[in-house]
């Protein structure tokens, strides 16, 4: 079975691996890629202890409901791009941390 080249070349996983290999402070995008990865598993297990699930896990279910018809519209409906949005934000953050900055 072979997969059209078409499928290979359009994944997100092989442009963000190529963003990767272009990049020349790659132990510095490993540190923040884990560091990123540890706070997500962090956050999800900080926000489901039973005294914590009450206050924070309920508004931040409902930040999250109340967000998905938003960006429904905006990437659906308007015809915005959600890739544009997600490259534009991702870059807000990299040009806050330090070691990333462009040459």
């Amino acid at each position: 079975y072979s997969c059209p080249e078409q499928f290979v070349n359009a994944g997100n996983a092989s442009a963000a691996s190529l963003q990767f290999e272009k990049t020349e402070n790659k132990p510095i995008v490993i540190a923040y890629v884990a560091a990123a990865v540890f706070a997500f598993f962090a956050a999800e297990w900080l926000i489901h202890l039973p005294a914590l699930d009450i206050l924070l896990g309920f508004p931040v279910q409902l930040v999250g409901l109340l967000a998905l018809p938003y960006l429904s519209v905006r990437w659906f409906v308007d015809g915005e791009d959600a890739g544009k949005d997600i490259e534009e934000y991702a870059g807000k953050i990299v040009s806050k941390l330090p070691g990333l900055e462009k040459k």
